[in-house]
């Protein structure tokens, strides 16, 4: 239907003025224009959601890379996540009866251990049971130097000379074993 181009009305078809305001009607009476088809969107393509997928799995390792950087995951053997370098050497004696003490030399390495971050495992019994032992029984300090020895003493019933044990000393934070050997042999 028309509609007049002054008061906005419908006109008839046919109709030369508006009824209502008497303006002349066009020539051609304007109509409605109609409401605009909408197109459904096209389906993205394969290779636009591999490169979508790629770029966020991309972003994701680099969060993770660096917050493990940051947080001290990628640090130079002292920090908490990370197991320290040491070298140690331990000798082990039965300075009496049923007892073993566990003499550890610190050699080299990252310069100051933590002793809060040692733990200390060793046979206690002739079926392979072990004892822990907490880095702080050394009788260091709070931390193991280079060059610093200390020792710790644990019951072992019916140890004697020529024994073999088997000893871990373990970083705590890490989980990580600094000394392994399952061939130390009593003095």
């Amino acid at each position: 239907m028309p509609y007049c181009k002054e008061c906005g009305r419908e006109l008839e078809r046919d109709a030369k003025f508006c009824p209502h305001c008497g303006t002349r009607a066009p020539v051609k009476a304007l109509k409605v224009p109609k409401e605009p088809k909408v197109l459904p969107e096209a389906p993205m393509k394969m290779e636009h959601k591999i490169a979508i997928i790629a770029a966020v799995v991309t972003a994701v390792v680099i969060i993770v890379v660096l917050a493990a950087h940051f947080s001290g995951g990628g640090g130079s053997g002292g920090d908490r996540g990370t197991p320290p370098s040491a070298m140690i050497t331990l000798w082990a004696e039965t300075p009496a009866a049923n007892t073993v003490r566990l003499t550890i030399r610190h050699e080299g390495g990252t310069m100051e251990l933590p002793v809060t971050d040692l733990q200390i495992m060793a046979t206690n019994s002739a079926e392979g049971g072990m004892v822990t032992i907490n880095g702080t029984e050394m009788g260091v300090g709070s931390t193991f130097s280079v060059g610093e020895t200390g020792s710790v003493t644990y019951a072992y019933p019916g140890v004697k000379s020529g024994d073999r044990i088997t000893v871990y000393i373990i970083h705590v934070p890490s989980k990580q074993k600094i000394f392994s050997s399952s061939s130390v042999v009593v003095r």
